[in-house]
């Protein structure tokens, strides 16, 4: 099940632990500066972690297609819940 994040901090932190793996998990230069890019970029957020975190599944999508670089099944699962983490509930549930 999917956990709402509060506040961007929790969600911040969330997503630097799943960085942080992701980029032990790669040899790859390309992936590894951008993932550290991104792992600054949510030590000190200026703009909503949601929005960082958007712009951060985009560009990775574009630098792994650039570079052919695949996933391993562990990597994939990491960044699926980066995605999960990009997503904003709005209202209540029903």
């Amino acid at each position: 099940m999917m956990k709402w994040f509060a506040d961007n901090q929790e969600r911040a932190q969330n997503a630097l632990q799943i960085l942080n793996a992701l980029y032990s998990s790669f040899t790859e230069k390309p992936i590894k500066d951008l993932i550290l890019r991104y792992i600054n970029e949510l030590k000190a957020p200026h703009i909503p972690v949601s929005n960082i975190l958007n712009t951060f599944n985009l560009e990775a999508a574009k630098c792994l297609r650039e570079n052919s670089i695949s996933l391993t099944a562990e990597q994939l699962s990491k960044f699926k819940r980066l995605r999960a983490l990009s997503n904003i509930k709005y209202g209540s549930s029903i």
